[in-house]
C-alpha cells in the first residue's frame, strides 16, 4: 500500500523501515524478524519470510522506479489496469472511473485509497465496498493510541508497585490495633 503514514514503519524497534519518495521499504540488512511490522499494518500486508527469518514486502521496485522505469506490475499488466504515475494524475483519472463505473450500473463503485491511512501510494478503484475485497473501511494506525496505552501501563505499574506497600501498612497498623490494650 506504500502509505503515506504507514504505522509498522513507527513502530519498527531498528528504524529497517523506510519511505523512499513514495516506496515504504523495508532494509533487509536492519531487519531482525520482530514481527512488528506485520502486527501493526491494518492492511496485512509486510510478512515475515519464514525461510530467511525477516519482513518483506512488495518494495515498489524502488530500483526501477530510480531509473525512469515503471514498476513491473504496470508494465506487464496487459489489460492496463495497473498503472504508475503521479498521485495527482492517478486520482484525476480514477475519480473519473469512479464515475463512469457508477454511469454503467455500479452504483457503489468508490476510489480507495484517496483518504485511508493518510493517503495510499496504491489507489484502487472498485465496484463495491471495500470490505467486498478484503481491505478494511476505515483502518487504523497502530501507534495512534500508543499515548494512552503509554499512560494506561505507568498507572498500572504505579499502582502494583504501590499495593505491597499498603498492605504492608494495613498490617502494621492491624498489629498495633490488635497490641494495644483496651
Amino acid at each position: 500500500m506504500h502509505c503515506t503514514d504507514a504505522s509498522y514503519e513507527q513502530v519498527c524497534p531498528t528504524g529497517a523501515i523506510s519511505h523512499q519518495g513514495a516506496a515504504v521499504v523495508i532494509d533487509q540488512e536492519w531487519c531482525v524478524g520482530c514481527g512488528y511490522c506485520v502486527q501493526a499494518c491494518p492492511f496485512g500486508v509486510p510478512h515475515k519470510d519464514e525461510h530467511v527469518g525477516t519482513a518483506r514486502k512488495c518494495t515498489f521496485c524502488i530500483d526501477r522506479i530510480s531509473n525512469g522505469e515503471q514498476p513491473a506490475c504496470a508494465e506487464a499488466c496487459p489489460t492496463g489496469a495497473i498503472q504508475f504515475g503521479a498521485r495527482t494524475d492517478l486520482l484525476t483519472a480514477a475519480k473519473t472511473r469512479v464515475e463512469a463505473l457508477k454511469a454503467d450500473g455500479y452504483p457503489n463503485a468508490n476510489l480507495y485509497g484517496e483518504h485511508e491511512s493518510g493517503g495510499l501510494h496504491i489507489l484502487y478503484v472498485l465496484t463495491d465496498q471495500s470490505l467486498v475485497y478484503g481491505l478494511p473501511e476505515a483502518p487504523q494506525v497502530a501507534t495512534s493510541q500508543a499515548a494512552f496505552k503509554w499512560l494506561g501501563g505507568v498507572i498500572a505499574a504505579g499502582v502494583i508497585a504501590i499495593l505491597p506497600f499498603w498492605l504492608l501498612f494495613r498490617r502494621k497498623s492491624a498489629l498495633k490495633q490488635s497490641d494495644s490494650p483496651e
